[in-house]
């Protein structure tokens, strides 16, 4: 609803966040640009579900820019 009442394209949406199973399967729902942030919950994971396989993996915030070619 947020992308639509901006009038974001899901594919010009980042979304960073460091669990597979929530915030990287949901970015990828979306459509969206999809960076695993390997800290906490999730750390170490190796998604195999094509629904939680990030466009990006970052292990710190440092490699952000970079990384995702912001």
């Amino acid at each position: 609803k947020i992308l639509a009442l901006e009038n974001i394209q899901p594919e010009n949406l980042l979304c960073v966040g460091n669990s597979l199973s929530s915030e990287i399967r949901d970015a990828k729902e979306l459509g969206a640009v999809a960076c695993y942030f390997q800290f906490g919950e999730d750390r170490g994971a190796i998604p195999e579900d094509p629904r939680r396989k990030p466009d990006y993996h970052i292990h710190e915030i440092g490699q952000l820019i970079n990384t995702c070619k912001i």
